[in-house]
């Protein structure tokens, strides 16, 4: 994939640091000047009015908006008291108290509560690193190496990028099952309707619980 042609080329052939073309700060690497010029010249300009939150269109602003302030009616869970506003966090919330696991690794068969564990443990399997350090280029299985790495570099740093990862494993989930199996890899797809979660600067989307 892209990423690891970039990854090989920072190593292999010694990338050298280049010049921000806007205030002259030399970066280690593509990556580090991308993140560096984000944030520091071409900055989001939607800022949401609540939470000071910079969204990159006014439409992903609006949708914010919905999604996070916007007061809706509230799901109380009969076990502990939680609310939700979302029935899809809920439902997710509800593994928690029942002990189901329905997402099953399709190549050790490890099972998971949620999609998103599921994609994140398949990710092993792929030995595929998706997660790049933006500073020295130093790459990742899972997000929470690399935040751990992150920390090593001294001074403050931008917020991470959105990692998207279904693509790469619902990929290699296809090919594992055609090879194994000859099944055409709908075993691997997502479930229809279920919605996505992306893996990024705020992570995981995690239960969002409703404030009282």
């Amino acid at each position: 994939v892209k990423g690891d042609l970039t990854n090989h080329v920072r190593f292999h052939h010694k990338e050298k640091p280049i010049n921000c073309d806007v205030c002259g700060k030399l970066c280690q690497n593509t990556g580090s000047l991308y993140v560096h010029q984000k944030w520091a010249h071409y900055k989001p300009k939607f800022e949401c009015p609540v939470c000071k939150r910079r969204m990159v269109t006014q439409e992903n602003l609006d949708q914010h908006m919905v999604t996070q302030h916007e007061k809706r009616e509230k799901i109380v869970c009969a076990e502990c008291g939680k609310t939700f506003t979302k029935k899809d966090s809920f439902k997710r919330h509800m593994a928690v108290h029942t002990g189901s696991k329905p997402h099953a690794c399709p190549i050790c068969q490890k099972p998971f509560a949620r999609q998103s564990q599921l994609r994140q443990h398949v990710l092993i399997h792929t030995g595929k690193r998706p997660f790049v350090c933006d500073i020295c280029g130093k790459a990742f299985t899972q997000k929470p190496g690399l935040i751990c790495h992150r920390k090593t570099h001294p001074g403050q740093h931008p917020p991470l990028p959105v990692m998207p990862i279904a693509d790469l494993v619902n990929e290699f989930t296809a090919e594992y099952l055609q090879e194994n199996s000859g099944n055409n890899g709908g075993e691997g797809e997502q479930e229809e309707g279920e919605e996505e979660e992306e893996v990024g600067e705020e992570g995981e989307e995690e239960e969002e619980e409703a404030s009282e």
